[in-house]
C-alpha cells in the first residue's frame, strides 16, 4: 500500500502520538535538513519534492530509497553547502506493530 503523509500533517505541533503499520508498510523518518536543503537560490528542497521522489520510488529496498533521496537532493542543491545535518532512516515494517510514544 502507498500513502505518504508527514509527521506535522498527520500530528501538528505533537511528537506524541500513535501510529499503525502492517506487514509490508515503510516507515520513512527524517530530519529537518532534509526538506530545508537548500538551492544557491536559496529555494528550500521541500516537502512536495520529497513526497514526489518518495512517490517515484516507494517500491526501492530501504538502502536503494535513503541513496535515491539523497542523490535527489543533492542534485536539488547542486553543490550548494548544507548548514544543516540531512539524517534520512527507512524502516520495513514485517508484522503489525502499535506504538504510543510516552
Amino acid at each position: 500500500r502507498k500513502q505518504a503523509a508527514t509527521n506535522e500533517s498527520m500530528y501538528p505541533g505533537s511528537v506524541d502520538s500513535c501510529f499503525f503499520t502492517g506487514s509490508g508498510d515503510m516507515l520513512f523518518l527524517y530530519t529537518d535538513g532534509v526538506t530545508e536543503a537548500a538551492n544557491a537560490a536559496q529555494q528550500l528542497y521541500g516537502e512536495e519534492r520529497l513526497l514526489q521522489c518518495l512517490e517515484e520510488n516507494y517500491a526501492l529496498a530501504p538502502a536503494d530509497l535513503i541513496r535515491t533521496v539523497r542523490a535527489d537532493i543533492d542534485a536539488f542543491a547542486a553543490g550548494t553547502e548544507q548548514f544543516d545535518d540531512i539524517t534520512i532512516t527507512v524502516l520495513n515494517m514485517e508484522a503489525f506493530h502499535v506504538h504510543k510514544a510516552q
